[in-house]
């Protein structure tokens, strides 16, 4: 014998279908089918402007680096935004997916200083950010905003420094602190596979000194953990937040270094994760050595809601 099915249940059933296919169809009108547009820039129309003022406050609260409104470029792409310092370059690199969509990866420069050199010689100002630890100097530091249509959205930034005291003739060390934060917070989406990578620019050539992690590691997503190099004695080390795997690929190639995010099937963490790592590269004396900075980040249909 059947049950019957209360009016008002089944009216509640239907409406949380009809929000994930609402959902869903939102998410496939904003995937790529063919090769992406290139990023418009629009940061000098009333979208551009808001969207600067919202990316200035963002940077200060969560990470303390001080980039005025007016010292951001804004683009807008393929339903996303993205807003980042001015005088750096920002690239669209494509990938194919397995469903013939068209992944994009995206890459920046190091802010170049008035001459259109990479940041090398005075401390950078930051508006929270603790003093530079012993011995170390900080002469690079931004980030950069990539919020999509969709809800998704991802930071990625960077601090650079230099020892002072490493007591060398030879060779000088420069070491990099990169570190992200992103989220997907639509139910019925999840993350697909995040990550961030340093590579090496133009300038000194590098050659490896100093990584941290230097392992894959999993953990649950309450972790603290400590990241640290060492050049010559001297350690620069920070704190960071784990949730899940760290993914990590250090290359032959010195001062390129990946860190990938991932946490299984259906990966639907609707907070905010972390990615981090630091690397450290010595260089000829007086040299300066460059990084660009690319990051990955897809917010993908959940497989497993069907």
């Amino acid at each position: 014998m059947s049950r019957a099915t209360h009016p008002a249940a089944s009216r509640r059933r239907l409406a949380a279908i009809l929000a994930v296919l609402l959902a869903l169809a939102t998410v496939q009108a904003s995937v790529a089918k063919g090769p992406p547009a290139g990023p418009r820039d629009i940061t000098h129309t009333p979208e551009g402007r808001s969207f600067a003022l919202t990316a200035s406050r963002r940077i200060a609260e969560r990470y303390g680096i001080d980039l005025p409104v007016d010292s951001l470029t804004v683009w807008s792409m393929g339903g996303r935004r993205m807003a980042g310092p001015r005088g750096a370059s920002l690239t669209i690199h494509e990938r194919r997916l397995p469903d013939g969509t068209i992944g994009r990866m995206y890459e920046a420069t190091e802010v170049p200083d008035a001459a259109g050199r990479a940041q090398i010689g005075e401390p950078v100002e930051l508006a929270t950010l603790e003093d530079a630890p012993t011995g170390w100097q900080l002469v690079g530091s931004s980030c950069w905003i990539d919020d999509h249509d969709q809800g998704s959205w991802m930071d990625v930034c960077y601090h650079k420094y230099r020892a002072t005291s490493d007591g060398s003739t030879r060779y000088d060390y420069y070491a990099l602190n990169m570190f992200s934060t992103f989220a997907v917070p639509q139910f019925g989406l999840e993350v697909g596979d995040p990550w961030i990578e340093a590579r090496p620019g133009k300038g000194a050539v590098h050659a490896w000194h100093d990584w941290d992690p230097r392992e894959d590691t999993t953990l649950p997503c309450t972790s603290t953990v400590s990241l640290e190099v060492v050049v010559r004695e001297i350690p620069l080390t920070v704190t960071a937040s784990q949730c899940a795997t760290w993914d990590i690929t250090k290359y032959a190639t010195a001062g390129m270094f990946r860190n990938k995010w991932t946490e299984g099937f259906c990966m639907m963490r609707q907070g905010e994760t972390s990615l981090e790592f630091e690397i450290a590269s010595r260089v000829a004396q007086n040299g300066v050595p460059t990084w660009s900075f690319a990051w990955y980040e897809e917010a993908d249909i959940a497989a497993c809601i069907f």
